[in-house]
C-alpha cells in the first residue's frame, strides 16, 4: 500500500496502552520501555502481515491494512506478544486495539483520515486491557472464518461518530471462554451486581459506562448504574468517579437525577445506581413536538433552577448541554432531568490528595458550550459563571435553531480566543424556523 493510493476501502486499527498514564507519572523509565515494546514488536508483526504503520503517538500506533483478516491476525498477534513481554508483565501494562473498514484518504504530509480512521480510534476506547473490539462490518467479513471467534458487546455510541454502532469482541478460535477470561479478553460486564440485573448500556463517557439496570430487592424498579470502566481504575479516575457520586449525593431537586445506592463490584470496580432519565435532550424535543418561544422558555426555566440548586449546594457541572438536558413527558407537562456530572467541580475545593483536580493543560468538557475561561487549557480555576455562559449557548441554540458560533475548526490551544474573539450574531439574524411567540 503506498501513498499514490490516495483513497480506497482499507481495514484500519488503532491501538493504545491501557494505564500508560498513571505508569508514566510513577515510574517514567518504565512507561518509555514499555512503549519501545509496543514500537518494536508493532513494526515487525505489521510488517509481516502486508500493513503500513501510519503513524505513532505517544503510546498508541495506527496501522492500515488491505485485508480484514491481515488486520486481525496482526492486532491479536501483537496484543498476545506484548502480554507476554516480560517488562510489559512487571509494570501491569495492556493492550487495547480497535478495527473498522472504512474509507481512508491520505494527505500530503503522509497521515490518514476518513471513516475508517475515526471510527477505528473511538471503537478503541471500548475495549477493555488485553480485548481486541471490531465494527460490524469487519464482523461480518469474519464470519466465515473458522480462526476466529467473534463474541457480541452490544450497541454503543461513540463520541464524533454519528449514529451507534454494534461492537464485538475478536478472539482466535479454539481459546475457552476461560482461558480468555484469564487473559482478560471476555467482555468485562458483569450480568448482575448485588440486587441489580443488567440489561443494556445506555450511555458511555471516558471513564464509566451507564446502564439500564433492574433493582430486583427490596423494591423492583429500573434505574440506571454507572460502573468504571475496567482498566479505568487509576488513581485520578478513581477521584473523579467518587467525586460524582458525592456530588449527586449533595443535592436534593425534583430536576436533578436522584442516586439511589453505591457500592463496588467482586473485582473492586466502583459503581453508583441512580434514578433512570429516560428522556430527550431539550433541543430535540422542543423540535419534534413543535414547542414555540414560551413554552420552551418555560422548559428552559426548569434547568436554570436545576442549575441554581447545584450551585447552592457548591457544585458547578462543567457540561451542560442538551444531550445532559432531558426532557421527559409527565402528567403535569414536559419535566427535565440534569444528568451526568461526571466532570462537576465543587466550589472552592482544597488541595487535598484525594481531590479529583484538573490538570493544567487538560481540557475537560463540551468545547461547543465552553466558556472562554473554561476552554484555556492553563485555567483551572472555574467557577459557577462558566455554567451560566453555557446555559447561555443552550438558550441560543433553543432558540434560534443554532449554536452561537462554529468552533469545529479551532484547535484546543486555540478555543478560548476563538470563543472570546469570535463575534455572535443577534438571534433573530439566525433563526432557522420561526417560532411563535
Amino acid at each position: 500500500m503506498t501513498s499514490e493510493q490516495s483513497r480506497k476501502l482499507a481495514a484500519v486499527w488503532f491501538a493504545d496502552i491501557v494505564g500508560y498514564t498513571s505508569l508514566s507519572a510513577r515510574n517514567e523509565d518504565a512507561a518509555i520501555a514499555v512503549v519501545d515494546v509496543l514500537q518494536l514488536l508493532a513494526r515487525r508483526i505489521v510488517a509481516q502481515n502486508d500493513g503500513q504503520i501510519v503513524k505513532f503517538v505517544g503510546d498508541a500506533v495506527l496501522v492500515v491494512f488491505d485485508s480484514v483478516e491481515a488486520a486481525l491476525r496482526s492486532a491479536l498477534t501483537l496484543q498476545s506478544e506484548f502480554s507476554q513481554d516480560e517488562r510489559v508483565r512487571e509494570h501491569g501494562a495492556a493492550l487495547r486495539v480497535g478495527c473498522h473498514l472504512g474509507e481512508v484518504a491520505w494527505a500530503k504530509d503522509g497521515d490518514v483520515y476518513g471513516d475508517g480512521v475515526n471510527v477505528a480510534s473511538r471503537i478503541e476506547g471500548q475495549a477493555g486491557p488485553g480485548q481486541v473490539v471490531v465494527t460490524e462490518v469487519v464482523q461480518q467479513q469474519l464470519r466465515q472464518r473458522p480462526d476466529f471467534a467473534i463474541h457480541d458487546l452490544g450497541t454503543r455510541s461513540l463520541k464524533g461518530v454519528q449514529g451507534t454502532q454494534r461492537i464485538f469482541l475478536v478472539t482466535l478460535a479454539g481459546e475457552g471462554d476461560g482461558e480468555l477470561a484469564s487473559k482478560g479478553r471476555v467482555a468485562d460486564h458483569p450480568t448482575h451486581i448485588g440486587p441489580y440485573r443488567l440489561i443494556e448500556v445506555l450511555g458511555e463517557g471516558g471513564m464509566g459506562e451507564v446502564w439500564l439496570a433492574e433493582q430486583t430487592e427490596p423494591v423492583r424498579r429500573q434505574v440506571a448504574l454507572k460502573l468504571i470502566k475496567l482498566g479505568m481504575d487509576t488513581k485520578q479516575v478513581l477521584a473523579r468517579f467518587e467525586s460524582e457520586r458525592q456530588s449527586l449525593a449533595l443535592m436534593d431537586h425534583r430536576n436533578i437525577a436522584r442516586i439511589y445506592d453505591g457500592g463496588a463490584t467482586h473485582d473492586g470496580r466502583p459503581y453508583f445506581v441512580m434514578e433512570l432519565a429516560r428522556g430527550m435532550p431539550i433541543t430535540e424535543y422542543c423540535d419534534s413536538h413543535g414547542l414555540d418561544t414560551r413554552q420552551r422558555i418555560r422548559l428552559f426555566t426548569q434547568v436554570c433552577r436545576a442549575v441554581q440548586h447545584a450551585h447552592q449546594k457548591g457544585v458547578v457541572h462543567r457540561d451542560l448541554k442538551p444531550s445532559n438536558l432531558l426532557v421527559e413527558k409527565s402528567a403535569g407537562g414536559p419535566f427535565v432531568k440534569v444528568i451526568d456530572f461526571g466532570i462537576a467541580k465543587a466550589i472552592g475545593q482544597g488541595d487535598e490528595p484525594s481531590s479529583p483536580r484538573t490538570r493544567v493543560g487538560q481540557l475537560v468538557g463540551t468545547p461547543e458550550y465552553m466558556s472562554p475561561e473554561q476552554a484555556d487549557p492553563q485555567n483551572p480555576d472555574i467557577d459557577t459563571r462558566s455554567d451560566i455562559y453555557s446555559l447561555g449557548v443552550v438558550l441560543f441554540e433553543l432558540l434560534v435553531g443554532s449554536r452561537p458560533y462554529d468552533i469545529s475548526q479551532a484547535m484546543d490551544l486555540a478555543l478560548a480566543s476563538a470563543i472570546r474573539d469570535m463575534e455572535v450574531p443577534r438571534p433573530s439574524t439566525r433563526l432557522t424556523t420561526p417560532a411563535a411567540s
